[in-house]
This record gives C-alpha cells, structure tokens and sequence, in this order.
C-alpha cells in the first residue's frame, strides 16, 4: 500500500479504533496470554496492538515493502518482518509457528489471496485462531452508491484516487468466503461481520440494534460493511473426516 494511506489511517489518535470491539471478540475466543501472534499486513500496527494493553501476547507483524515498520515495534511488537509480495512469497516461519494469526483488509489488496491464506494456515498451529477481516463494497449502501455515483469506491475508501489505481483489486462475497476457509483447512468458530452494521435507517439506533444484527446475519451481503470471521485451523485428520460441504 501507497505510504500516503499509512499516514491517512496513522493521523488519528489511538484511542480511536472502530477495530477494538473485533479485538474483544478475539480475546474472549481464545486466551491469548502468551500467544504468538502473526499480524499479516501490520502496516503501523495502529488497529492490532491494542491487544498489548488488554493481554500479555507476543505479535509478530509481516507486511511487503513498507517504510513504517518501526512504527509497529514502537507501539510494542516484537519484530516486523518484509517480503516483497504477501501474495506469491513464502512467509518468512517455520510451519505451525502462531497461536493466532490476523489478517485485517489485507486481501483486497492481493493478486492472488489463496496462496497467502495458504501460507496463514501453513503458519497456524493446529486449534489457532484466525481472524478475516475485509471490506463489503457492495451492500445495499454501496450498490445504491454505485448506481447513482458509478464509484467503485462506493464508501470513499480512497478519495481522490483515479480508478486505475484504485488498491483495491478484489471484491468478495460472503458465502464463498465461508467456502474458501472450509476448502482451505479452516472451521468457523463465529462470525462477527455484525459488528459493522451498514443498515439504512435502523442501522442509526441503539433501539434496533437487535433487529439491524438480524438483518445482517440473516443477509450479511446486503447489510454489512465488513466480512469479518474467526475461523479455528483443523488437523488434516479432522479435515477428511468432516470433508467440505457447500453452503
């Protein structure tokens, strides 16, 4: 990612992180005092270390060619590593190295996200907790945005930004992202793509917050404006025993 965005998402205070309610889910699924964990695409580690302050892991970022790294350290990981392309070079660790890897709007950015979550699970101990996490472009929102705006960037991800450079370079659905992690030796442990809720008119208050999770559990497409999901790694015995069904 163009070192400019980095200093977009790095100007706010860090008090102010619409991630934090994900890192409270992440934290009540699996106890993370003293868990390594790998965060794909750190960036400036602005929206994952807060985890430093709620529990006592050991984060570990990877991210391509960046000129933030040292911000990540600063705020207390342990070491970033660099590779040129997270999409098409080999995760600099050993097989079965994390407790915990998070992966949060990495994949919209990559030429081929398969071979990096290739790479997540390869890195993952088995029962370790993944946590996926991308943008929904194309919510009811966005596709109303769409038609009246003919945007691509149907939420303003990046102002001013001709569309042949637009970064991000692949759109996702939420039932074939479920499919994916089951082809890919993932089992969903929860979804909690609620926790962005992109309802028109209910979506603005707290009365129908029941009534705006509904909606998005029930058509996550239409309503939500992130996929996010935590998803356990299986055994390879486990895998063929249970097989992949389609949704």
């Amino acid at each position: 990612m163009d070192h400019k965005y980095f200093e977009v998402l790095d100007g706010a205070d860090d008090s102010v992180n619409y991630f934090s309610s994900v890192i409270l889910k992440l934290k009540n699924v699996i106890s993370l005092d003293g868990a390594v964990i790998l965060d794909v695409g750190c960036g400036t580690g602005k929206f994952v270390a807060p985890l430093l302050k709620i529990c006592s892991p050991s984060i570990i970022g990877l991210d391509g060619p960046t000129k933030v790294a040292n911000r990540a350290i600063e705020r207390g990981y342990m070491d970033v590593k660099v590779v040129n392309d997270l999409s098409n070079v080999e995760f600099p660790f050993d097989d079965s190295s994390f407790d915990c890897v998070i992966c949060k709007d990495v994949m919209e950015h990559l030429y081929d996200p398969l071979f990096t979550l290739a790479e997540i699970n390869r890195v993952m101990r088995v029962n370790g907790i993944f946590l996926f996490h991308v943008p929904n472009h194309f919510p009811m929102a966005g596709r109303l945005r769409f038609l009246f705006k003919n945007d691509l960037d149907t939420f303003s991800f990046f102002q001013n930004e001709s569309r042949w450079r637009f970064p991000h370079i692949r759109f996702f659905e939420y039932f074939d992202i479920i499919n994916v992690l089951k082809n890919n030796g993932f089992k969903i442990v929860e979804d909690i793509s609620y926790l962005f809720p992109l309802v028109p008119i209910f979506g603005r208050f707290k009365l129908f917050n029941p009534f705006a999770i509904h909606l998005i559990q029930r058509y996550p497409n239409q309503f939500s404006g992130a996929f996010t999901l935590l998803a356990r790694k299986v055994s390879k015995f486990e895998e063929k025993q249970s097989g992949v069904k389609e949704l």
